[in-house]
């Protein structure tokens, strides 16, 4: 549910030690990519986390507060 929101497939990375899960989502292209290709990689980049926030948001702020 959550990929098909987002509209790509998510890398999950389960960390047991923490009880968490990182996400990742891959994009082709970085800092060793020509520069004039930066522009476009950051557009890209920037969709993603806009979409990644649409799709985490609420989420994230429906889970209970644990005390530390």
């Amino acid at each position: 549910m959550i990929e098909a929101e987002f509209g790509a497939a998510l890398d999950w990375c389960p960390m047991p030690e923490a009880d968490a899960c990182k996400v990742r989502y891959f994009i082709d292209g970085g800092y060793r990519s020509p520069e004039p290709q930066w522009p476009e990689i950051q557009d890209r980049m920037i969709d993603a986390m806009i979409r990644l926030d649409a799709v985490f948001r609420a989420r994230v702020k429906a889970l209970p507060l644990s005390a530390a």
